[in-house]
């Protein structure tokens, strides 16, 4: 488990005293410097989230992201495979959807994604598994970097604070707390928070690896613009700095 490192107690202590900034969409923040990634992540290195080749390929899988499955049948994978896309094409001709499945065609369905599983020719590599990658990423070091994130974030959120990257350089880290209004001790009129609506259909479309690089980038270039790109999961902020040291969008 990658321990995260950073004293909150400290970090709220030194908030308190920070001046009130507005950020990209207009929310009222303290942000303190918490430091570089070259500090703070496990690797020490810094780049950008498609270009993991640049880090040290993971010990265990030798940088496949896969181990081949020592319960690898393929005579079994094949047949639970086949039945169960019989049964689902069965479903589907007869206009049923899922609410509407028997209790026994529930039963066999999961027996059959179990038997696919079970044997199925490579398994994730633990070592290097990502949730942003959707499995094995061929890194250990990228994978560990992910987790001191999330286990900073978590942790940070707890106490209603957010870790973001720097505008100028996406290597530098600080972290934020918005603001209410009821906390300050002048109660001047403040502008209301803009909001825009997220581009849902396009972040499910990235989520699922349907974009092509054209629109990915038409996608970042929109969150940038709304601001959506700073207020999403760090993954978002992260590669949205990247695309623009890059040149490939503009802040």
């Amino acid at each position: 488990m990658i321990e995260h490192g950073i004293d909150i107690q400290e970090v709220l202590e030194e908030l308190a005293n920070e001046e009130i900034q507005e950020d990209e969409v207009g929310n009222r923040v303290r942000r303190i410097y918490l430091g570089t990634i070259f500090y703070w992540y496990p690797s020490g290195k810094c780049y950008a989230p498609w270009a993991i080749s640049v880090l040290d390929s993971c010990p265990v899988c030798e940088g496949k992201g896969t181990l081949p499955n020592p319960q690898f049948r393929p005579e079994i994978h094949a047949a639970a495979q086949k039945e169960h896309y019989a049964l689902l094409a069965e479903i589907r001709e007869e206009g049923r959807f899922p609410k509407d499945w028997t209790e026994e065609e529930r039963e066999l369905i999961d027996y059959f994604v179990h038997l696919q599983e079970k044997h199925r020719d490579t398994l994730e590599c633990e070592r290097c598994y990502s949730e942003e990658f959707g499995g094995g990423c061929g890194s250990a070091e990228a994978a560990d970097d992910e987790r001191w994130r999330k286990a900073a974030e978590e942790a940070l959120g707890e106490h209603g604070l957010y870790l973001e990257s720097g505008e100028g350089d996406p290597c530098d880290l600080y972290i934020c707390q918005i603001v209410e209004e009821e906390e300050e001790e002048d109660s001047e009129e403040v502008p209301p928070t803009p909001t825009t609506a997220a581009p849902v259909d396009e972040i499910i479309a990235y989520e699922n690896g349907e974009l092509d690089e054209e629109g990915v980038i038409s996608l970042f270039q929109r969150l940038i613009d709304c601001g959506l790109a700073w207020t999403l999961q760090g993954h978002y902020g992260r590669t949205a700095h990247a695309l623009i040291e890059a040149g490939y969008c503009t802040p």
